[in-house]
């Protein structure tokens, strides 16, 4: 008899343990859900920039589900490690259809004023040579390794890129994106940024966070899955 309360005793305490750490576990699991959900939410934050419009340049397109937005000085040494890297990067995604790459000029207009000839002549190629030719443009541009680049070859960049000289020089001449420059600086300038590069990761929403221009390729990988992952 006492053998057989004893063993009901113990078979007592162990189902009241089994409970205890159910309930520990069940409310601590559902607490680390909860701090997951808060570091999220602190992740990702809306980030005061101009909104993803038809009207920016794109590698991809304006429907994507996330979007890169690269602001370049294309004098910038740095600009052309980490436009390569991103892109590198990116080719995979684009090709998917679901991340896009913006190009937005941010010359740095206290060290070179040749830095916001050449946005203006960025943008041109994009107005002559439409995107396809933008792209060349920017490629071949970026692969130029001379900070100091002379203003009058820039017409030669395009000529390789396969756009019309001509018309590239008189939009050259007609000044036309002044505007447009300014307030990209300014948008960059919004966020606290001051030099070239950096970049931004943001959903369909505004939502995402900025990127280190010393990241990796592994890091912006990483960063592109985890906004794909939190739409």
């Amino acid at each position: 008899m006492q053998k057989n309360m004893d063993e009901n005793n113990l078979k007592s305490k162990l189902a009241i343990l089994i409970i205890f750490f159910l309930f520990l576990f069940y409310f601590g699991g559902t607490e680390n859900i909860s701090k997951i959900k808060q570091q999220d939410k602190e992740i990702l934050k809306n980030v005061d920039i101009k909104p993803i419009n038809a009207n920016d340049l794109f590698l991809g397109g304006p429907n994507s589900e996330v979007f890169i937005v690269n602001f370049i000085d294309t004098r910038a040494s740095t600009s052309r490690e980490f436009y390569f890297k991103t892109v590198d990067v990116l080719k995979k995604y684009v090709e998917m259809g679901n991340v896009a790459f913006v190009y937005r000029p941010f010359p740095i207009k206290s060290i070179d004023n040749g830095s916001f000839l050449e946005a203006e002549a960025i943008l041109c190629a994009n107005s002559v040579g439409e995107q396809i030719g933008f792209w060349k443009y920017l490629k071949e541009r970026m692969s130029i390794v001379n900070e100091d680049l002379i203003i009058s070859v820039l017409p030669d960049i395009a000529e390789i890129a396969d756009i019309d000289i001509e018309k590239f020089k008189l939009c050259q001449k007609n000044n036309n994106y002044e505007d447009t420059i300014n307030e990209n600086i300014q948008g960059a300038l919004n966020i606290g940024m001051t030099e070239s590069p950096f970049a931004v990761i943001v959903n369909k929403n505004g939502q995402g966070f900025v990127l280190d221009k010393t990241a990796s390729s592994e890091e912006i990988d990483a960063s592109i899955k985890y906004l794909l992952s939190h739409k």
